[in-house]
């Protein structure tokens, strides 16, 4: 069975259980998911049975519990650049120095858990510390879990040059959600 991204994440609700469940480790019930997040146990249970067929979650009994698989690490990336990139663009445009962004680590390899941080580099042209800090500020008050990390496009050549597997850590596992795609890190 093909799986379908409109089955999948085709309204708020669904999206909302998704969200929820992608990052519980131990089993979980329709009553509880349905309870947390106020919704129908019905819509829940449907749901879920969606889920189980499309391999994204198993059923125990009368418990589920997501399985780790290619499938459930592409739904994590898809989720959490959907929860951060229209804020970040709004932001990005404010502070014209920002050439280009993206998302590295655990969060870009679909392998983030509930208590990761979001990993965002920006490559910026030279400019202010307050500008900096104008910008970092806006950044944090998205949420605390985005890990921002700025490099200016001197600093790209020394980062290559002190901590190059770091560097290519960033050159190559990196999902970029702004800039020109012709733009490199």
């Amino acid at each position: 069975m093909n799986m379908k991204i409109e089955d999948l994440l085709g309204t708020r609700e669904r999206i909302a259980i998704m969200n929820k469940i992608l990052y519980i480790e131990e089993l979980f019930g329709v009553s509880q998911i349905s309870k947390e997040l106020k919704l129908s146990k019905g819509l829940t249970s449907k749901y879920f049975n969606i889920l189980v067929r499309n391999k994204i979650i198993r059923r125990s009994g009368r418990k589920f519990a997501p399985i780790k698989s290619p499938k459930l690490s592409v739904l994590k990336i898809l989720l959490t650049i959907n929860s951060i990139v229209n804020d970040l663009m709004r932001i990005f445009r404010k502070y014209p120095f920002v050439i280009s962004a993206g998302i590295y680590g655990s969060a870009a390899r679909g392998l983030n858990t509930e208590n990761s941080d979001i990993d965002l580099w920006m490559k910026t042209r030279k400019c202010k510390e307050s500008e900096k800090a104008g910008l970092f500020s806006e950044i944090k008050s998205l949420s605390n879990k985005i890990s921002p990390l700025l490099i200016d496009e001197n600093g790209l050549a020394d980062l290559k040059k002190k901590d190059p597997l770091f560097y290519y850590s960033l050159h190559f596992g990196t999902i970029k959600i702004y800039g020109e795609e012709n733009e490199n890190i």
